[in-house]
Formats: structure tokens, C-alpha cells, sequence
């Protein structure tokens, strides 16, 4: 299992840079992505970040995908 933080703040360059570091992850049957340090975001990069976690899980069909702290944030 591997767990990926979400950056505090989602700005285009830390948007690209979370992004980049998504691709290079090493396999897993699982992988849980936290929300707890998110706070803000720009629109474009979220949808942005959205369509590239999107475009990551289809590459992987094998392997389960969870949302971790993501109840407070209307956002996600």
C-alpha cells in the first residue's frame, strides 16, 4: 500500500510537481490518497490534479484506490 499526501496548498506549481511525483510511484495493489493538509486550491489545478488521478487509475485496473480525510472538504 502506498499513501499519497495531497500538498497544502494547490497552486499551479505544486499542482504540477504533486503530478509528476503521482507518475513515478512505484506499483502497489493499493493506493490511498490523503486530503487531511489540503486547504487552498485554485480551480484550474484541481481540475488539473482530478483528471491526472483519473488518467492514473485507469493504468492500473488491478489495484484499489481510496480518499482518505476528504469528509471536510467539499471540494474533493
Amino acid at each position: 500500500m502506498i499513501r499519497v499526501k495531497k500538498p497544502q496548498n494547490l497552486s499551479l506549481i505544486n499542482a504540477l510537481n504533486f503530478c509528476n511525483r503521482l507518475w513515478d510511484l512505484d506499483h502497489s495493489d493499493e493506493y490511498e490518497f490523503d486530503f487531511v493538509n489540503l486547504g487552498l486550491v485554485e480551480p484550474f489545478t484541481m481540475a488539473y490534479v482530478a483528471n491526472e488521478l483519473k488518467r492514473f487509475r485507469e493504468t492500473k485496473p488491478e489495484s484499489k484506490f481510496k480518499a482518505l480525510n476528504h469528509q471536510n472538504k467539499s471540494f474533493v
